[in-house]
C-alpha cells in the first residue's frame, strides 16, 4: 500500500498559515473538527444496486475480491513510544458479560465479517469488520483505510458492504450496504493512522422471496427487477377452459388481453418481490464498545487474513475467519511511515485482509460477546525475518468515543418497503 500524496501544506507550514490568517482577520484560528462524515450510498435504489453487484451470480464478485493490498515494504517495525495515551475516564457501552474464563478454543462470534468494496482502480477488495452496539442496531466498526480512499482521490470507497459471518463465499445472514461513514478528521485529512478507525451506518437487510404478478400500474411504479411478456390464454386454474372463455367472449378475462386470429393473449407483469429483514444487530447481534482502557488487558483479535507474508509464504486463504489471543505489549509504539505516535501492538501472525477486524476485550466465549477496544490497522515484522509477527491498532480514547457517538446517531434506512417494493 502506498499512501496518496495529499494536496496539503506540511504541518508546520499549515500552522504558520493559520496564525497569519488569524492575524489578518483579527480573530483566533478555529479548531479542526474532531470527525469527518461522508455518505457512501445516498438512496435505497443505489444501495440495492450495490447489494446486487456483490450477490449476483451466486456471489461471484465476492469470490473474485482480493484482500486489501499491503506491499512487503509496508510491513514496518514498531518503535516504543511513551505509553501515556488515556485522555479521560474509561468507558464501556453494551451489556456487561459474565466473568470471562480462559479457554483453549474460541467460539467465533456471528458479529464479525468481511467488508467488501471497489477501490479507485476498480479492483474488488475486502477487509474485516464487526457489528458494534448502537442506538439503531446498524453500525459496523472497521479500519478507516477500509472505508476511506487512502490511495486515490475519492473521499470514500465504492459499493461498500458488510457481510457478517462470511464463510467460504457464503453470506448466511445477508448483506448490509453502507449508508454513511464517520472517522477522525485527522485520518481523513492528514492520513494520520493514530486514528485509523471508522464507524459505518448500514441500511437494513433484505431478502428476495421470488416473483409475483402485478397489474400494469404497480409494474410501472416498481423500482426493482421486473419483466413483462405476452402469453396465449390456455386455461386459468379454477376457472373455465379456454374454449368456454372464448365462447363467452374475452371481455370477461381479467387484465390486459388481445387477440390474434382465433387465439387470445394477455400481458403479464412480473416483479421480483423482496422483504425487509431488519437491522444488522437484529440479525447477528452486536459487540460492545470500550475506550480509555488499560493497555495490556487480554484481547482476541479477529479477522480474515489472506495476504502472503513478505517472504512470499501464503498460509491464509481469506475465506474463513481467524483470530489471535494474548496481552498487548505494555507500551504504545510509533510508526513513522504512517504518522503514528501511539499504537497498541499484539503478537500475531495474521496478514493483510485481517485489517479492520475487531480487538475484543472481556470476551464471553459462551455468549460470544465482548467489547471492541481496537481494530487491526498495520502489520509488523519485529525480528526482520520477512514474516508478519505483530499487528497494531489505534488506541481507543475519548476522541474515538466522540467519533463513535457521532455515528451512533445516524438512523437506519430501509431498502425495501412494506409491499416488497424497492424504495427510491
Amino acid at each position: 500500500m502506498s499512501n496518496r500524496a495529499k494536496r496539503l501544506l506540511p504541518l508546520g507550514a499549515l500552522a504558520a498559515t493559520a496564525v497569519l490568517a488569524a492575524s489578518a482577520f483579527g480573530g483566533p484560528a478555529q479548531a479542526s473538527p474532531a470527525y469527518a462524515s461522508d455518505l457512501l450510498l445516498s438512496s435505497p435504489a443505489e444501495a440495492y444496486g450495490a447489494a446486487r453487484f456483490w450477490l449476483d451470480a451466486n456471489g461471484a464478485a465476492m469470490r473474485k475480491a482480493q484482500e486489501y493490498v499491503w506491499d512487503a515494504k509496508d510491513v514496518t517495525k514498531l518503535v516504543r513510544s511513551s505509553g501515556d495515551v488515556t485522555d479521560g475516564k474509561p468507558g464501556m457501552i453494551g451489556p456487561k458479560p459474565a466473568t470471562t474464563a480462559k479457554v483453549k478454543n474460541v467460539n467465533l462470534p456471528r458479529t464479525i465479517g468481511k467488508v467488501f468494496f471497489v477501490d479507485h482502480k476498480g479492483e474488488y477488495r475486502w477487509c474485516s469488520g464487526a457489528s458494534v452496539q448502537s442506538r439503531y442496531g446498524n453500525l459496523v466498526a472497521t479500519a478507516g483505510h477500509c472505508v476511506y480512499d487512502m490511495e486515490g482521490n475519492k473521499d470514500v470507497l465504492d459499493r461498500w458492504v458488510f457481510v457478517p459471518s462470511y464463510y467460504q463465499g457464503k453470506a448466511p445472514y445477508g448483506i448490509y450496504v453502507g449508508k454513511q461513514a464517520v472517522t477522525s478528521y485527522a485520518l481523513d485529512v492528514y492520513e494520520d493512522y493514530d486514528q485509523d478507525y471508522a464507524f459505518v451506518a448500514v441500511y437494513n437487510g433484505f431478502s428476495e422471496i421470488g416473483a409475483k404478478d402485478v397489474d400494469r400500474k404497480d409494474y410501472s411504479e416498481w423500482n426493482g427487477v421486473k419483466r413483462s411478456y405476452s402469453e396465449e390464454i390456455i386455461d386459468i386454474p379454477g376457472g373455465k377452459t379456454a374454449q368456454e372463455q372464448y365462447n363467452e367472449g374475452a371481455a370477461k378475462y381479467p387484465g390486459d388481453y388481445w387477440t390474434k386470429g382465433s387465439a387470445y393473449y394477455r400481458n403479464r407483469y412480473i416483479v421480483g418481490a423482496a422483504k425487509d429483514t431488519g437491522s444488522l444487530a437484529s440479525a447477528v447481534g452486536a459487540l460492545g464498545f470500550a475506550w480509555n482502557q488499560k493497555i495490556g488487558e487480554p484481547v482476541i483479535a479477529f479477522g480474515y487474513p489472506g495476504s502472503p507474508h513478505p517472504d512470499g509464504d501464503k498460509p491464509f486463504t481469506g475465506v474463513t475467519p481467524k483470530f489471535c489471543t494474548g496481552k498487548p505489549l505494555a507500551k504504545t509504539y510509533k510508526i513513522s511511515d504512517y504518522k503514528v505516535a501511539d499504537h497498541v501492538a499484539l503478537k500475531c501472525a495474521m496478514t493483510g485482509g485481517a485489517d479492520g477486524g475487531p480487538w475484543v476485550i472481556r470476551y464471553d466465549n459462551t455468549k460470544r460477546y465482548g467489547y471492541i477496544n481496537g481494530v487491526t490497522s498495520v502489520f509488523h515484522d519485529q525480528d526482520a525475518n520477512n514474516r508478519v509477527d505483530h499487528i497494531s491498532s489505534p488506541y481507543f480514547d475519548g476522541e474515538t468515543h466522540g467519533v463513535y457517538s457521532k455515528a451512533n446517531g445516524i438512523q437506519s434506512s430501509r431498502i425495501v418497503g412494506d409491499k416488497g417494493q424497492l424504495l427510491k
